[in-house]
C-alpha cells in the first residue's frame, strides 16, 4: 500500500482550510503537445486503488474538529498534479477551465502514480487544503500548513486504525 498525505491547493466554493482531498484520479496537467494553433493535454489519469477510495469515501465516523467546532470535509474527486507551485488564480483558472472536474491540486501525486503504475495496485492521495493558489498562499502560510497536515494525518489514522476497514482484503495484517 502507498499512502501519499500532505497538503494542496483547493479550487474553492464551498472548500475550505483544512478539508480534505481524497483522489479518485491524479491528473498530470503538464503533460502536453503545444502548436501554433492547439495545446492539447496529453496526459494520462492515474486511477488510484478503488478499495483505498472506497474506505475513505464512506468514512462515517472520523471526529475531528478544526477552530471554531467546525469539522472538515471530505472531498473525493480528480487531483491535478505538476511541477509547479501555482499562487496564481488566474493560471489556477486556467486549469479548471481545462480540468472542470478537478476539486484542487499539487505537486508530487504524479511521481507516486508514476512509481506505482504496474506495481503497486494500492494507491492513493489523501490531502487536505491549506491554500486556494490565488496569489494569497503567504497569508498564514505556516497555520494553514498545520491545519491541513493536521487534517490528512488524522483522518488517515482514523481510516488505517478502523478493525473493519481492510480485514476482508488483507491489506493490513
Amino acid at each position: 500500500v502507498v499512502l501519499m498525505m500532505g497538503i494542496a491547493f483547493g479550487i474553492g466554493g464551498k472548500q475550505k482550510i483544512g478539508d480534505v482531498l481524497i483522489s479518485e484520479s491524479v491528473l498530470p496537467y503538464e503533460i502536453q503537445r503545444v502548436s501554433k494553433l492547439a495545446v492539447v493535454q496529453r496526459g494520462t489519469a492515474g486511477m488510484a486503488c478503488t478499495t483505498l477510495l472506497n474506505r475513505f469515501k464512506n468514512v462515517i465516523d472520523w471526529d475531528y474538529t478544526l477552530a471554531k467546532k467546525r469539522k472538515p470535509s471530505i472531498i473525493p474527486g480528480q487531483i491535478l498534479s505538476g511541477e509547479k507551485l501555482i499562487d496564481n488564480k488566474e493560471f489556477r483558472e486556467s486549469l479548471t477551465e481545462v480540468f472542470p472536474l478537478a476539486k484542487g491540486g499539487e505537486m508530487e501525486g504524479i511521481g507516486i502514480f508514476a512509481a506505482c503504475d504496474g506495481k503497486v495496485k494500492h494507491w492513493i492521495l489523501v490531502k487536505a487544503i491549506c491554500d486556494f493558489a490565488d496569489g494569497n498562499k503567504g497569508k498564514r502560510k505556516i497555520h494553514n500548513q498545520k491545519i491541513a497536515s493536521k487534517s490528512a494525518i488524522d483522518l488517515c489514522c482514523h481510516v488505517f486504525n478502523s478493525p473493519y476497514a481492510f480485514k476482508d482484503v488483507n491489506l493490513i495484517p
